[in-house]
């Protein structure tokens, strides 16, 4: 738990960010790393982790990628969004 005044230590933890790949998400990603974090960065263009999170089971498949490539997963940011509608 961080303490008022103390600054945040997230040294030895894996962090997965999806939505990484601009913005918020990105920006989020980087303060992570910037405070110690190992960060695992999700998008559907990404290099690595690279899972549109809006096809079925895709979730599913990114936690096991996640795990297969840093063995855990300590925190998780969850801030994909898409802008896809379908007509009514």
């Amino acid at each position: 738990m961080a303490v008022k005044g103390e600054p945040l230590d997230f040294s030895g933890k894996v962090v997965a960010v999806t939505g990484a790949g601009r913005g918020i998400g990105r920006n989020i990603a980087n303060l992570f790393e910037k405070h110690g974090a190992t960060v695992a960065r999700c998008d559907r263009k990404a290099d690595m982790l690279n899972t549109d999170l809006a096809l079925p089971y895709a979730g599913r498949l990114l936690i096991g990628d996640i795990l297969d490539k840093y063995g855990r997963i300590d925190v998780l940011v969850n801030n994909a969004r898409s802008n896809l509608r379908n007509a009514l």
